[in-house]
């Protein structure tokens, strides 16, 4: 199969027109039922509007920045061409969930989901960073290769760490935008 540069291009206007949706919720602010501001009590009916765009505004965002930092990783890596567009999707489609758990768990003060979350994702992956495995005597360029691989898995782990990184910071930088931009101390407030 061949090396992959990005997802399709349907996948990038889903991302459009989630940015859209979410600026023009904080744009119009319009008003929503009295129920659907009973799932974050914390936000003023009035609000919640804005805090819906908020996250369908950092979704998108978030994505974009993790994608393409991590395309610019492989090529400081020498990790470009290892990726198939089968292989962007998975990673693709969790970070979108994570750009919307991630910030909901620093909202209900669950913070330490997100070291779970990573928990599970390392033992997934574990496999695939690879390790130095002793070669038969003799065989040098065994050897050779074992260790070449074992530094490609650290490089993939490695990189790994850096978009998780990059991930949570972002998370974080919407958790605080919520708060200054609704005034809300979701924490502080929770029950």
């Amino acid at each position: 199969m061949e090396p992959a540069k990005s997802l399709p291009v349907g996948w990038n206007i889903l991302l459009v027109v989630l940015l859209g949706i979410g600026v023009s919720l904080v744009c119009l602010n319009p008003a929503f039922s009295p129920g659907v501001a009973s799932f974050v009590p914390e936000v003023q009916a009035k609000h919640i509007a804005t805090f819906l765009g908020i996250f369908l505004i950092s979704i998108p965002i978030s994505h974009w920045i993790v994608f393409y930092m991590i395309q610019g990783i492989d090529q400081l890596f020498d990790l470009v061409g290892e990726a198939t567009v089968e292989d962007l999707w998975p990673s693709s489609l969790v970070g979108v969930f994570e750009g919307i758990l991630y910030p909901l768990s620093f909202i209900i003060g669950q913070g330490e989901f997100v070291g779970l979350w990573l928990a599970v994702k390392v033992a997934g992956q574990w496999v695939r960073w690879g390790t130095e495995y002793p070669a038969p005597e003799g065989e040098d360029d065994l050897i050779e290769l074992r260790i070449t691989e074992a530094k490609r898995g650290r490089r993939r782990f490695n990189k790994f760490l850096i978009g998780n990184t990059a991930r949570i910071i972002l998370a974080g930088i919407t958790y605080m935008f919520l708060r200054l931009t609704l005034d809300v101390d979701f924490i502080a407030q929770s029950p």
